[in-house]
């Protein structure tokens, strides 16, 4: 009985990362590895120079190691996840980069003058578009359920005095 050899069927595992370029690859590497140092920096005090991070300038530069990485890794659409990086995905990487860079540059300003209240114009778009990254990446990594409930909460204080009792803000 001759029995032909059955064709391998392909994995049903859904690819959810892109195969980057090795130059990308090696960006990444060192994005996370200045990461890790930035992180034990700032836990054990060091201050290089007389140097220090201040505490939001260090979440911003962790936010620009960090975000670019999801535009990157993860695709818009979950049907083009194994192809390579497009141009507007670059474009959302950068951004995601640069906007927490000059945020990082201006944390002492930010807390002396009170930018939590009113920032300038130009600051407060740029916050704004990074808002709608953070919201794209949380979308691409875990889904649209998450995405959903962050824009709710994030739109939660305009309604909630007007809620009742137990869910006032």
């Amino acid at each position: 009985m001759d029995q032909e050899p059955t064709p391998k069927a392909e994995p049903l595992i859904e690819k959810r990362y892109r195969t980057l370029p090795i130059p990308l690859r090696w960006i990444m590497t060192a994005f996370s590895f200045v990461g890790i140092l930035l992180a034990v920096y700032q836990i054990f005090h060091f201050r290089f120079y007389g140097m220090m991070v201040m505490d939001n300038s260090f979440l911003y530069l962790l936010l620009a190691l960090y975000l670019p990485q999801a535009f990157l890794l993860f695709s818009a659409k979950k049907n083009s996840a194994g192809r390579g990086v497009f141009f507007l995905d670059a474009s959302l990487a950068v951004l995601a980069f640069g906007i927490p860079v000059i945020y990082a540059c201006q944390g002492y300003t930010i807390i002396e003058r009170g930018w939590g209240y009113v920032a300038p114009l130009d600051l407060t778009v740029m916050a704004v578009i990074l808002w709608i990254l953070v919201i794209e990446a949380v979308r691409r990594t875990t889904g649209i359920a998450l995405a959903l409930v962050i824009v709710f909460f994030s739109f939660y204080p305009l309604f909630a005095p007007y809620m009742p009792a137990f869910l006032e803000g």
